[in-house]
Formats: C-alpha cells, structure tokens, sequence
C-alpha cells in the first residue's frame, strides 16, 4: 500500500489481492444507495452520509483493515484523514476511486446489488 502524504491509499489491483487474502478487511463505499446499487465491490458496506459515518466511528471494528471507496478517490481521501486523526491505524482510501476501480478491469467482482447497505440512526 502506497504512502502519500499522511494518507494512505491503496490501488486497485493492490485491493483485489488484499480481498482475496485478508478476512480482516472492511470496504466502505462512500456513493450513494443508488450508484451503489448500480455497482460496487463485493462485501463493501454503504455508508453515503460521511457526517452521520465520522459521529459513529465507535461502530468500526480499529482491528479491521478499512478501506473506504467513493467515486473518484477524492472524498474518500478526506475521510481517512478524519479516521486517522481519530487514532485508527489501517485505513486506506481507493486511489482513483470506483472510477479507477472500473478502468483497471480487476478480476474481483463488481456486483450489481444493494445487499450490504448500511443505515446510520
């Protein structure tokens, strides 16, 4: 996993073998329900509201590998500075987002399915 600045951030094809060998791994896909509905990367959790995701942090398992997805690696990017501020230790962001994600042609599945969406109350 590549290092810049103080966020980390992961490639995709870095996240396709981190998948296929971690079970410790939680993937956080910051889209909304319906681009995540459209597709998104197999047993990532929908999380679409980072304010209501930052205020329930205590929610997230820190002994897991977290990796966080949004469209363009953008947002995401924003959102591991928060975690890491907060004391979590293996968050990573999607460099280049679902978009680079899409464009690498990964052999992992991309599935069109809103299973896994997860609502903050």
């Amino acid at each position: 996993m590549a290092t810049t600045h103080q966020t980390l951030c992961i490639q995709p094809l870095e996240l396709e073998r981190l998948i296929a060998q971690d079970k410790r791994l939680m993937i956080i896909d910051l889209r909304s329900m319906g681009e995540y509905m459209h597709n998104h990367i197999s047993n990532a959790t929908n999380m679409p509201s980072t304010t209501r995701l930052v205020k329930h942090l205590e929610d997230v398992d820190r002994s897991l590998n977290v990796v966080i997805v949004c469209k363009f690696g953008d947002q995401s990017a924003l959102l591991v500075s928060k975690f890491l501020a907060l004391g979590f230790e293996n968050v990573f962001f999607l460099f280049g987002g679902m978009s680079a994600w899409e464009e690498s042609h990964v052999t992992f599945p991309i599935i069109p399915s809103a299973s896994n969406t997860y609502h903050l109350h």
